[in-house]
């Protein structure tokens, strides 16, 4: 059974569950990056935006949909996606950089994956869809029920 790690946001207002053989790096500002240093499997990159808007989530799955005309509708787990996914070569080697931007209430998530051309994206979805959905619907729910934002 695969285990994982808690990751927890600057501020604390989300987190996730990441493969244990992966590790964590701030990549930009707002921007976090984790993969396997052992064992390359992929890139995951995760950003978050918060907005005051309640729908804020699912009218940016909408805005990427209509803005971006490779980008389409899946479902990862409970949650709508928009996906869209870019090709590039670098050192020779050629890559394929799967992008997910789903959201719950006032949160957004641009998601990526970076892999070698033609290789899975298993694990990226496991994590959008079990790891992140959990997180955010249990803070959604801890708001519902206490009005205090969980952390």
């Amino acid at each position: 059974m695969e285990s994982f790690k808690k990751y927890i946001s600057p501020g604390a207002w989300f987190s996730m569950e990441y493969p244990a053989v992966w590790s964590e790096f701030e990549d930009s500002e707002g921007s976090f990056l984790f993969y396997n240093p052992d064992e390359w499997t992929g890139n995951f990159r995760i950003s978050a935006y918060r907005s005051n808007t309640a729908d804020y989530g699912r009218e940016s799955v909408r805005q990427e949909l209509k803005e971006n005309a490779s980008a389409t509708l899946v479902r990862v787990g409970a949650l709508d996606c928009a996906y869209s996914k870019e090709m590039f070569e670098e050192g020779g080697e050629y890559y394929t950089s799967h992008i997910w931007i789903t959201g719950v209430d006032d949160v957004v998530f641009e998601c990526s994956f970076t892999v070698r051309k033609g290789e899975s994206v298993a694990e990226a979805e496991r994590v959008i869809a079990s790891r992140i959905v959990t997180a955010l619907l249990v803070s959604a729910l801890s708001q519902l029920l206490t009005g205090v934002p969980s952390s």
